[in-house]
């Protein structure tokens, strides 16, 4: 690269990054939302959940934990769960079942998680795809989940749901639309996670949704933006948290609502 390109490169890079900053900056001047609740359900035999670690089969170490206290809001959100703290469910899976990480939940049964951890409800969840790929001509970030709970009391599975959520941008013409059709046809591979017991019969877990698509002018302008997101997105814990966010508020929208206790859970910032 010659120095006057790597001069522009760089500029269009520290421009991002300004504008971006003062995006983020910004939103945080913004209303606070309050969750509503719907009526509980005195049908539902769950009231205390606890959210499992998350089963990572992904390459990235740290968005599975952003994730599961991600996932913990939606649950709150539903209203009428007590819901676990997740330094205290941690704690017990260590000290009392020697078990640290999502993928060692197998050398265990939903009973004997409950019984430890004194809840009704355990929330299992799988992390498939947390990728970035930054060709210049097509970059794509991927992120998919899937998420079990199941009545820790009989072991059954009471819900179930997964969804993959997308952001596109390429630098337009026919390389990228070619780039971009060759990659599909991996979208639905499972990877490791393949080898759990029933997910691939867990609804929406081979559906993907189009969080949002671009195309630059140029292979050069398309690598400099998509690399631009991913480093501000590092340095302020936003990395993909936007299509995540998508992808649990979708993959929630018909979790049950919990039995409820006569009291209502407490409000907190969306």
């Amino acid at each position: 690269m010659t120095k006057p390109i790597r001069k522009a490169v760089m500029k269009r890079i520290f421009s991002f990054v300004l504008i971006s900053t003062v995006m983020l900056l910004s939103a945080c001047t913004m209303p606070v939302m309050k969750m509503t609740t719907m009526p509980p359900d005195p049908s539902n035999p769950i009231y205390t959940v606890a959210l499992l670690p998350i089963y990572n089969a992904s390459n990235d170490v740290g968005a599975p934990q952003m994730l599961r206290e991600m996932a913990g809001k939606h649950v709150q959100r539903r209203g009428h769960y007590s819901v676990k703290p997740l330094n205290e469910t941690d704690q017990i899976l260590r000290d009392q079942m020697g078990v640290t990480l999502g993928s060692q939940l197998d050398m265990t049964t939903p009973q004997q998680l409950g019984g430890t951890l004194g809840v009704d409800g355990i929330l299992y969840g799988y992390l498939i795809n947390f990728d970035d790929m930054t060709t210049g001509v097509h970059n794509e970030k991927k992120v998919r989940a899937a998420f079990r709970l199941v009545d820790s009391k009989t072991g059954k599975v009471v819900w179930s749901a997964g969804q993959g959520v997308k952001s596109t941008s390429s630098s337009g013409g026919i390389l990228g639309d070619v780039v971009s059709s060759s990659r599909s046809s991996s979208d639905n591979d499972l990877g490791s996670i393949g080898a759990i017991p029933g997910i691939n019969e867990i609804p929406g877990v081979g559906d993907w949704h189009l969080y949002s698509s671009r195309q630059e002018s140029s292979i050069g302008g398309s690598a400099v933006t998509s690399l631009g997101e991913k480093f501000v997105g590092k340095a302020t814990g936003t990395y993909m948290k936007a299509e995540s966010e998508t992808m649990l508020k979708m993959i929630f929208a018909d979790f049950p609502v919990g039995h409820g206790s006569g009291v209502q859970p407490a409000s907190f910032e969306k």
